[in-house]
């Protein structure tokens, strides 16, 4: 049985001996997985700046830590320093000496990562002459170097224009090709194209304050029908409001825990991912969400 790809067990993430992330269990499986919310703590773990206390942290079955010098994983941070004196491409081929490669070999890995995603045109301009998006651009190759199995990529989006998002989105596309994508995003309101992050993803997850208040199954994959059964762990009355606005019908029961059941019936053309987008919003962690079909059940 494949691993999911990013499990936490019983985790605690540390930074200079302070928690940063403690007790949390969650898994996600499938190729694109969406972290919306305080997921810093596992970029922080990624780029060696954390470590493991207690419990786990697994992507795509290997252990977190180490997983980016392993070739495992390539990472992408929101806001990195950078050598911005250096050009584009010397950049890249410095950086894919570091990790073992020769420096022709390097030269030609860096080429490689710049040509796949398009960038051609950045690779002699320095760093510092950058825009936000081409810069941007240029780490998400720094990430494809070494052609790692996984890419981690932290806030791709944040902080620009939906004209630039729209452009981030076709390079993640690009990027992602053959590879499993953790894509995060720290704004818990996502609109546009974040919101179309979540839309995409085979599972999203939602972090607040060290808590996981949302774990969003493969909703792409739940087309087939107009009904589905929905189970929510708290604020389904929230849920069940936000889609009944939009025009669909569900019923709600609850066994007195807090815990709701919704059957829900889609009217109109929207898709399954209308649920996702209301759970997100409505703060309703979705723990179940399984198509019926069309007939009653």
């Amino acid at each position: 049985m494949t691993e999911a790809l990013l499990v936490f067990e019983a985790a605690r993430i540390d930074a200079d001996g302070a928690p940063l992330l403690e007790g949390l269990n969650a898994s996600a499986s499938g190729p694109r997985v969406t972290l919306i919310g305080e997921f810093g703590a596992l970029f922080a773990l990624l780029a060696g700046e954390a470590k493991v206390t207690a419990g786990s942290v697994r992507i795509a079955g290997h252990s977190a830590e180490g997983a980016v010098a392993e070739g495992v994983v390539g990472l992408l941070l929101a806001d990195p320093p950078l050598p911005l004196k250096w050009k584009a491409l010397e950049y890249l081929s410095e950086s894919a000496a570091l990790l073992g490669h020769p420096l022709s070999r390097g030269r030609a890995l860096a080429a490689q990562a710049m040509a796949r995603l398009g960038l051609d045109a950045l690779a002699d301009r320095r760093l510092e002459a950058l825009t936000l998006l081409e810069r941007r651009s240029v780490l998400l190759a720094h990430a494809l170097l070494g052609d790692p199995p996984v890419l981690a990529l932290q806030d791709p989006l944040s902080d620009l224009s939906d004209r630039e998002q729209e452009a981030m989105t076709q390079l993640l596309d690009r990027a992602q090709h053959d590879k499993s994508l953790l894509v995060s995003s720290r704004a818990h309101a996502v609109t546009g194209h974040e919101r179309a992050l979540v839309d995409r993803a085979d599972a999203t997850l939602v972090l607040e304050a060290g808590t996981l208040t949302g774990h969003v199954g493969p909703a792409r994959h739940l087309t087939d029908g107009r009904r589905y059964r929905v189970t929510a762990t708290k604020n389904g009355d929230a849920l069940a409001d936000a889609l009944t606005e939009r025009g669909h019908h569900v019923d709600v029961a609850e066994d007195g825990s807090g815990v709701a059941r919704l059957l829900v019936e889609l009217v109109g053309d929207e898709s399954v991912a209308v649920i996702t987008r209301a759970a997100l919003a409505a703060e309703a962690p979705v723990v179940e969400l399984i198509p019926l079909g069309n007939a009653a059940q």
